[in-house]
């Protein structure tokens, strides 16, 4: 089953995610198991240390409500709110993250969706797509 993200682009990631958190009763989302700190984890994945300064996000602690990211996007955001469709966890294997979101996005041109992008760096891979009336969404 895919998971709902909301995608906020800002100038000020941490301002905005730190208003939602605040307005929804949200938290600040813990590094991936079994990483203590986000400063341990990017280190054990040779990512440079300033990498969370472009973006930051808002959880439910409940679980249940969809996960906050925002992301830095200057100097004019291209969408302000945009949705990303997760049909991935932390959990899937890498060797599965493609074929996932190849097999859905197929599902999705076949609804009506357009491909617009598809972006394999650094290791990570989405598809940006746009529903049937151009509204922009990511498949990851």
């Amino acid at each position: 089953m895919a998971r709902l993200q909301i995608v906020f682009a800002a100038k000020d990631p941490h301002r905005v995610a730190e208003f939602w958190r605040a307005a929804l009763d949200y938290g600040e989302e813990p590094p991936p198991p079994p990483f203590e700190t986000w400063e341990a984890f990017l280190k054990a994945n040779d990512l440079p240390l300033d990498t969370g300064d472009d973006i930051d996000s808002a959880i439910d602690p409940e679980g249940v409500q969809p996960r906050i990211l925002v992301e830095r996007d200057e100097p004019h955001p291209r969408g302000a709110v945009h949705l990303d469709v997760n049909v991935n966890s932390r959990d899937t294997p890498s060797a599965e993250r493609r074929l996932n979101v190849d097999a859905a996005a197929r599902r999705f041109e076949g609804l009506g969706a357009t491909k617009t992008r598809v972006v394999d760096e650094d290791g990570r891979y989405w598809i940006e797509m746009t529903d049937p009336e151009g509204n922009w969404f990511c498949v990851q």
